[in-house]
């Protein structure tokens, strides 16, 4: 049994290295097409032609869960990537906080992994 468990610990460790791009490599490359500043329309507009499909609150910043911080007034925020290999997941989502006039004022990328 303890073979088992060995071999799933390692099988998740490789998908953690194989997986999506780093957090930073996203998030870098997302501000190339909705740069600080950005309009909410503008983000929506990269959403569609990404074919994410992405939730807006006009009442809601996003909270950044490793920081613990909340965000800007209003938020956007979708699944970018999702990989099932066997029992593991991974995920990597992005979430967009906006001023309160609807300019970005930062991006988040959370990356999870997720087994049964």
């Amino acid at each position: 049994m303890t073979r088992f468990f060995s071999s799933l610990y390692f099988f998740a460790f490789a998908l953690t290295l194989a997986g999506c791009h780093s957090e930073e490599a996203t998030r870098e490359e997302i501000l190339i097409q909705t740069p600080i500043g950005s309009s909410m329309e503008k983000v929506m507009e990269f959403c569609e032609m990404r074919k994410y499909n992405c939730k807006r609150s006009n009442s809601a910043g996003y909270l950044n869960q490793r920081t613990d911080a909340v965000v800007g007034v209003k938020s956007i925020w979708a699944g970018i990537d999702e990989k099932r290999i066997w029992l593991v997941t991974l995920t990597m989502s992005a979430h967009w906080g906006f001023d309160k006039d609807g300019r970005l004022l930062d991006i988040w990328i959370w990356r999870t992994i997720d087994a049964i």
